[in-house]
């Protein structure tokens, strides 16, 4: 009878085991990188721990060039910031990131900032890792995937991307010629990644078997240098390709769909299908409908995290919260009423041309417009201008509605971080973090950080921070532990 009760609480208790801990797996914390997480922050934080690693990240890329002088644009905004700091993720309490100036993938305990083990690949991790069901991935400089397991750092394996061992010396550092340097989506027993840098050498995008790291399937991407968080749907993948804008991939196969248009950059969200990418030269972020080449909207921002149906957007200078949904709904809507207003107007304009000649050619030939026929074209002049004036009404008030889907706009230091975490907002910038109400966009509290606060991820009620001098923070309920 005992033996059945332990059987019967070991099967009611098996599903529930087997949910890990959500935490902050991926950068972003999700395939799609929304930065954001439902699970609030603790009410008051304060330090609990510092880590500070032996050698400051080493980016592959300095800031950007000081203008443009073929286009003439001056102030030009920085596209491949990936490795300014180490990305941080966190799951089952621990906290995992790689290295680009020490090679090392390194797990801290996520309530004493110790070092719990670490473990090296064969050259730079310039992008965060991912979790996922007891193990890490990461991609490397070095051309490999690199599988372990969380609890100890042990290898299980790792698997070649590119179709050689050849090496040269980029970034100061001998690296492959197929370096990875788009992170992984692990999701569903697979492994989501690409490879490459020089497009006259070639690029691949691959899918691995998570638990062996065995090709599922793996496709030549000519012309395209894929830098930058990949990202995944239920059945797209969307590959940054450094300062353009992204590819899109059908996620089953692999197979090409099409490039956008629009800003480039290593930013980029998907977000409902919605793919928002830049920031280009000048702060702008294009937002696509899936499978559209053409954006839909450009928003002034240099980056922005979806929570819900809200966004909030990051510029140089200010932060802004929108009503995201109905924003895109508007614009679409906005996009119809003008190629209605177009269309009319163009057919508007030829009824003219007809009615102050008379005449019309047919066959190439020219003959008189009969009386009732004319008499129709300006009836259907009358019309057209009354639809006209409807559409420019409509218009006007689609522009209305756009306004109102901004909730507030505040000025802001921080600006090169940005998640939600539940009710509140983080903000990280040139040596300080900004947490503010998301109601309203009001400070709550700030903290000074040493360096420029670059990534920040949220576990537990904690706030991690990681900086351009690799120092770690770790802020939190204040208890006997904090040091």
């Amino acid at each position: 009878m005992k033996r059945l009760t332990c059987l019967l609480v070991v099967f009611l208790w098996a599903p529930l085991l087997a949910q890990e801990p959500i935490g902050w797996p991926t950068h972003g914390r999700d395939p799609g990188r929304s930065r954001a997480t439902d699970t609030p922050l603790a009410p008051t934080l304060r330090p609990t721990w510092k880590w500070m690693a032996p050698t400051p990240p080493s980016p592959a890329w300095e800031g950007p060039a000081k203008w443009d002088a073929y286009n003439k644009v001056q102030n030009l905004e920085a596209r491949l910031f990936f490795d300014k700091a180490f990305g941080l993720v966190s799951a089952n309490g621990m906290v995992f990131f790689g290295s680009s100036s020490d090679d090392q993938l390194r797990c801290l305990d996520a309530a004493s900032g110790q070092v719990k083990w670490s473990y090296f690949a064969g050259a730079p991790i310039r992008l965060a890792p991912t979790y996922f069901e007891g193990r890490v991935y990461i991609g490397a400089d070095d051309g490999y995937v690199h599988c372990v397991s969380a609890p100890d750092g042990r290898l299980h394996w790792k698997t070649r991307l590119g179709p050689s061992e050849r090496s040269i010396i980029g970034n100061g550092r001998v690296v492959s010629v197929w370096p990875v340097r788009t992170g992984l989506v692990v999701e569903d027993g697979l492994v989501n990644v690409a490879c490459g840098l020089f497009p006259s050498e070639g690029s691949w995008l691959v899918t691995l078997n998570a638990i062996d790291g065995t090709v599922v399937w793996k496709h030549k991407v000519p012309r395209l240098s894929p830098q930058g968080y990949i990202m995944a749907s239920a059945d797209r993948i969307v590959l940054p390709a450094s300062r353009v804008a992204p590819f899109v991939f059908e996620r089953a196969t692999g197979k090409l769909i099409h490039s956008v248009g629009g800003n480039g950059g290593t930013f980029a969200v998907l977000s409902k299908d919605r793919l928002i990418c830049g920031p280009g030269k000048t702060g702008q972020l294009s937002v696509f409908k899936k499978d559209k080449k053409s954006a839909l909207l450009t928003l002034s921002a240099n980056r922005l995290n979806v929570s819900g149906e809200y966004a909030y957007l990051q510029s140089d200078d200010h932060l802004e919260k929108i009503n995201f949904d109905a924003t895109v709904q508007h614009a679409t809507e906005m996009v119809a009423a003008r190629a209605a207003q177009k269309k009319s107007a163009a057919r508007l304009k030829a009824i003219g041309v007809l009615l102050k000649s008379g005449v019309r050619k047919k066959n190439k030939q020219t003959e008189p417009i009969p009386p009732k026929e004319l008499a129709a074209l300006a009836k259907e002049k009358v019309a057209i201008t009354e639809q006209l004036v409807a559409l420019g009404a409509s218009i006007d008030a689609i522009g209305n509605k756009q306004q109102a889907c901004r909730q507030w706009r505040v000025e802001s230091k921080q600006a090169l971080s940005l998640i939600t975490v539940g009710d509140r907002v983080v903000t990280g910038g040139r040596g300080s973090v900004a947490i503010r109400d998301a109601a309203t966009g009001e400070v709550i509290e700030t903290h000074k950080v040493d360096g420029d606060a670059w990534d920040l991820i949220s576990v537990d009620g904690r706030l991690l921070i990681s900086t351009s001098r690799g120092v770690i923070y770790s802020l939190g309920a204040a208890d006997k532990g904090a040091r």
